[in-house]
């Protein structure tokens, strides 16, 4: 059964109480009760929820006539004291996070960083890409392609250490420059041309790869950034719990007040419902309040608007 938590906490109620410990005993409300539903009852999202047991259910049906406003009045205090309880803000912020998990890991902050990192990644290939060529420039053709033999030989050695896919691509490289070598045969000069234009075009290559992980990477960040701003945005939305608190008293007074608790029912069949078509269209918390009658209605609602002129004089 769902039902509103402040006038569900009265339909539980059976005896006068003074004290709260009294009421809690007498009604069957436990501080675990009113622990989880004054956190969730703060989402302004959804109707004022509660879910009584047999037991209070079995003990309202014997609450004395005439002893219900005490009743709220005394549920009442015992919420109120609670909610201002340094225990219910953390239990309530921990409660939130939960409901809007938020990954760290794609913070603006980290995102930020992220795209720094891609830049000096662009910028320190630029840089090695220059200091390569102009450390080949440098080198005497005949140096070169002797340097370059030997490479090729500690290359050829190595290729079994890496995966297949890379071992297929850097047999195609060493491919490429034992033709070249063979091309240019007796011709040191041609052979220092060929080359260096080769190795530009795949330092550019190597690049480009490199930079298109990354930039993947960035993407994905920043797609899973968009996931963790919307729920940072619905947490800080969220997060001052007084300024929530005082929305749902004043929905709770106003919803007070539209209740008629004059309207005319009818039986129908085993049911009954409301003479008049406007009243059937009426919400479930509306017609709780109806079922309650005005004596706890009327309790409750100047309950709310006393610890609403309350939270207002803090916040003004």
């Amino acid at each position: 059964m769902k039902q509103a938590l402040l006038l569900a906490l009265i339909g539980s109620g059976c005896w006068l109480a003074a004290r709260p410990t009294d009421v809690l005993s007498q009604t069957g409300v436990t501080l675990e009760t009113i622990r989880q539903h004054a956190v969730t009852n703060l989402n302004e999202n959804q109707s004022f929820t509660f879910s009584s047991t047999a037991t209070m259910r079995k003990l309202a049906r014997r609450l004395p006539k005439g002893s219900q406003a005490t009743v709220v009045r005394s549920l009442g205090r015992v919420v109120r004291s609670y909610v201002e309880t340094e225990t219910f803000q953390t239990e309530y912020v921990n409660w939130l996070r939960a409901k809007y998990p938020m990954d760290e890991t794609y913070s603006d902050e980290q995102i930020d960083r992220l795209e720094i990192r891609v830049h000096q990644l662009e910028v320190q290939a630029s840089q090695q890409q220059s200091a390569e060529q102009r450390r080949l420039s440098e080198l005497e053709p005949a140096t070169l392609l002797k340097t370059v033999r030997g490479q090729l030989q500690q290359q050829e050695q190595e290729l079994a250490k890496l995966s297949a896919s890379d071992r297929a691509r850097r047999a195609m490289e060493i491919g490429k420059v034992r033709r070249m070598i063979l091309a240019t045969e007796g011709k040191p000069d041609e052979f220092k041309k060929q080359y260096l234009a080769y190795q530009v075009q795949l330092s550019r290559q190597q690049t480009a790869r490199t930079l298109a992980d990354e930039q993947q990477r960035l993407a994905e960040a920043k797609e899973r950034n968009r996931v963790y701003r919307s729920q940072k945005a619905a947490f800080e939305a969220q997060e001052n719990h007084q300024a929530l608190l005082r929305k749902r008293l004043s929905d709770f007074i106003a919803l007070c007040d539209e209740v008629k608790f004059d309207a005319r029912v009818t039986n129908r069949g085993r049911t009954q419902e409301f003479a008049e078509d406007r009243y059937r269209r009426k919400s479930a918390d509306w017609k709780f309040l109806y079922r309650l009658g005005r004596e706890p209605v009327m309790e409750a609602r100047a309950f709310a608007q006393e610890w609403l002129a309350d939270l207002q004089k803090v916040s003004a």
